[in-house]
C-alpha cells in the first residue's frame, strides 16, 4: 500500500466543495445564503432591507458568494429603462444545499425533529 500524508488525500477533495465551504464559514454569509434558498431571487436592496444588513456588509457577502459560484448575480439593462439585477442560488448552489441537508435530515426525517431549532420542514419548499 502506498503512503500519503494528509495533504495528498486533502487535494482530492473537489475545489468547488472547498470554495463553497469556505464562502459559508461566516454566519452571516450562510444566513444570507439560506435566505436566498427559501425566497428565491431577490434585489440586492430587498435583501439588505429584509435581513437588516447593511450595505457594504451585504456587498462583501454576496460577492463572495457569486465568487464561490453558490449564488448568481444577474444584471438586466432593457433597452429605455434603468438597469437592474438580482441575485439567486446558482444551480450549484442548488445542489450543494440539497446534498447537504438531505444529508443531516437522514437520521431525523421519520420523526419530524427538530435539529439547532430549524425544522427541516422549513426547506421542503426548496425541493
Amino acid at each position: 500500500m502506498i503512503r500519503m500524508d494528509w495533504k495528498q488525500y486533502e487535494q482530492q477533495w473537489p475545489e468547488e466543495i472547498k470554495k463553497a465551504q469556505k464562502a459559508l464559514n461566516s454566519e452571516m454569509a450562510r444566513g444570507i445564503y439560506v435566505y436566498l434558498l427559501l425566497n428565491g431571487k431577490k434585489p440586492f436592496s430587498i435583501i439588505s432591507e429584509e435581513l437588516n444588513i447593511r450595505d457594504n456588509k451585504l456587498s462583501y457577502h454576496l460577492n463572495k458568494l457569486v465568487q464561490k459560484g453558490l449564488v448568481a448575480h444577474t444584471l438586466i439593462n432593457e433597452y429605455g429603462k434603468s438597469e437592474y439585477s438580482y441575485y439567486e442560488i446558482s444551480n450549484f448552489g442548488n445542489i450543494y444545499a440539497k446534498k447537504n441537508i438531505e444529508a443531516a435530515m437522514s437520521p431525523y426525517q421519520h420523526d419530524g425533529a427538530r435539529f439547532n431549532g430549524t425544522t427541516w420542514r422549513n426547506f421542503n419548499a426548496f425541493y
